[in-house]
């Protein structure tokens, strides 16, 4: 017994530290079930490439180079996807090429009529074009050249834009041609104003203040009246923008073009908004001219009523004085026999 080693008591803290330092020493991790709660919450947000209202008509890999006028030498701008890409509303066709990794864009600029794609001298794969290009920020014009994979890419490539020009081309001579009809119109529109303005000095110049020359001066209002209608244009003709187009406009108008005079309502489509907005200012700067014109006409007519009126006035004011001259002789004489009678 006397060999026997003394027990110890020890506490249970000492177990339980002497436990937790074994287990880290065997490399084990104690789990104390503790959650910490992130420092920065992030959320999802949701990312726009700029491309959601377009179609992509073409989508191919390639590298683009940019001809440095400085240096006078090719310049890699990029490897990655090359994109033909049509707004669904406008119908615009935009050239757009990003990097493959970054995604930066190193080409965005859109397909123009003058647009002209060139085979590159030294290989079948690559094409080279000018371009006002915002890739940068800033509208530039710059020399591109690509490169495909492949002969049949850069085929593809080619036909496409070159087909899109010519499509531009034709749409925009055909806006030319309505240029050239719309100016025609503009300028009978001037014409007619011209007239307009004849026809409202006659008529002041013809106004008098006599009964015949009244009538005669309002025959010649409505004569003027009905030619303004025949044009459709008068001091009531009010343009309003299509709801569906800002290209066009509506108007009410009482037309004669059937033979008859019907009250009618016109809508029509130009080329361009300008053209449109051109139309509709010269057409309501018609029409204020013309309500001027009547406002001064009323204006005269009404100072022509105030000028009978006083005619009028001053009429039986002459009358009344005359009659009371005649009785006031014809009481005298009355007077004057009673006074003979009586002597």
């Amino acid at each position: 017994m006397a060999d026997k080693e003394p027990v110890v008591d020890r506490p249970e803290d000492e177990e339980e530290a002497s436990a937790a330092a074994a287990a880290a020493a065997g490399g084990e991790e104690e789990d104390t079930g503790a959650q910490v709660a992130p420092i920065v919450r992030l959320e999802e947000v949701a990312v726009t490439t700029g491309e959601e209202d377009e179609d992509v008509l073409l989508d191919m890999k390639a590298k683009l180079y940019r001809f440095d006028k400085e240096g006078n030498q090719w310049k890699e701008r990029g490897t990655g996807t090359v994109k033909l890409l049509k707004h669904k509303e406008n119908g615009k066709v935009r050239l757009v090429m990003r990097q493959a990794k970054t995604l930066k864009i190193c080409a965005n600029h859109l397909v123009a009529s003058t647009t002209k794609m060139q085979e590159h001298a030294g290989s079948d794969k690559s094409c080279v074009w000018h371009a006002a290009d915002f890739a940068d920020g800033e509208l530039k014009e710059e020399m591109f050249a690509i490169r495909f994979g492949s002969v049949e890419n850069c085929k593809k490539f080619k036909d496409l834009v070159e087909e899109i020009s010519e499509s531009l081309a034709k749409t925009e001579g055909k806006e030319t041609e309505e240029d050239s009809s719309a100016a025609g119109l503009l300028e009978k529109l001037s014409v007619t104003e011209k007239k307009s303005e004849e026809v409202a000095t006659k008529e002041e110049s013809t106004e008098a203040v006599k009964e015949t020359d009244t009538k005669s001066a309002a025959t010649s209002e409505v004569a003027g009246w009905l030619l303004d209608q025949e044009k459709c244009f008068a001091s009531t003709t009010k343009m309003q923008e299509h709801a569906g187009s800002d290209k066009s406009c509506v108007w009410h108008a009482a037309d004669f073009a059937d033979g008859e005079l019907k009250e009618e309502m016109f809508a029509i489509r130009f080329g361009s908004v300008e053209n449109c907005k051109k139309f509709k200012d010269l057409v309501e700067e018609i029409s204020e001219s013309l309500a001027k014109t009547e406002g001064k006409e009323t204006e005269e007519d009404s100072s022509a009523a105030g000028l009978l009126e006083k005619l009028s006035v001053t009429e039986k004011k002459s009358e009344e004085v005359a009659t009371k001259e005649e009785s006031t002789e014809a009481v005298k004489e009355t007077d004057t026999k009673s006074a003979a009678t009586s002597e």
